[in-house]
């Protein structure tokens, strides 16, 4: 149970750090998100977090990372086994997928 709260957790912040990424790159003075009327100071350190070389090196190789995926290792609530399945009987091509290899 405490694996699935902390499991959670870490996506609402996930999901709260991306919303404000994304309101910083409006670059408008209005885009400082609601949360953080009062504590603007926070808004600053985490702006200049966004602005900093590490974060924007990370943010480059993620979005390019995901621009190369040519298959998504889940599809909606059905597993992907059965997607693939479906899209060989309708005729896709699907991409080789090796399983594990044993080296002996």
């Amino acid at each position: 149970m405490f694996n699935w709260i902390l499991k959670r957790a870490h996506e609402k912040y996930k999901d709260w750090k991306n919303q404000c990424h994304k309101a910083y790159m409006k670059e408008e003075p209005s885009a400082m998100p609601s949360d953080f009327i009062g504590r603007e100071d926070q808004w600053e350190f985490l702006c200049e977090h966004f602005e900093s070389y590490a974060f924007k090196r990370l943010f480059l190789a993620n979005k390019q990372n995901r621009g190369e995926k040519t298959m998504y290792h889940h599809m909606g609530s059905s597993l992907i086994i059965y997607t693939m399945e479906e899209l060989r009987i309708q005729g896709e091509q699907l991409p080789i997928i090796k399983g594990f290899v044993t080296l002996l």
